[in-house]
């Protein structure tokens, strides 16, 4: 089950940001990532992956000015099972569909990020921009997923 995020959920959030900072970089105990997120909370632009108990296992955000995909992770314990699918769903439900939309994920050939690049390229997003690199020194690329009818 998908839901809003509550500011309840924050907690689980920072064990999942924990879970994947190898990967992304120092975050869970990062002020200014701590603020954005809580933000994000507040203006109701976060949604959060629930197990069949009821608990938080997975979380995205976005940013409707940007209509962007800030912030994607799953608990590593509930990987594969289909909630980050759940989750994108949300996020471009929330953001607008009559623009692009962009996400900053795994470059091509990174072995620990082919399964968010397939996630997205599931849905119909293509890499777009140059590749960079991460808080946490792992090679990244802008993707973005263009309009209905945009050739």
């Amino acid at each position: 089950m998908i839901r809003r995020t509550h500011a309840d959920d924050l907690p689980a959030w920072r064990q999942v940001a924990r879970q994947v900072e190898p990967l992304f970089g120092p975050m869970a105990d990062d002020p200014g990532f701590l603020q954005a997120i809580a933000a994000c909370v507040d203006a109701g632009n976060a949604w959060t992956a629930l197990d069949a108990q009821g608990r938080p296992v997975g979380f995205v955000a976005v940013d409707p000015r940007a209509n962007d995909i800030t912030w994607l992770a799953v608990a590593s314990t509930h990987r594969g099972c289909g909630l980050g699918a759940e989750l994108v769903r949300a996020a471009l439900d929330a953001l607008d569909g009559s623009r692009p939309v962009t996400v900053e994920t795994f470059a091509p050939g990174v072995p620990h990020g082919a399964g968010a690049r397939a996630l997205y390229l599931g849905f119909g997003f293509t890499d777009t921009d140059a590749v960079s690199r991460n808080p946490a020194g792992i090679a990244t690329v802008i993707m973005r997923r263009g309009v209905a009818g945009e050739g």
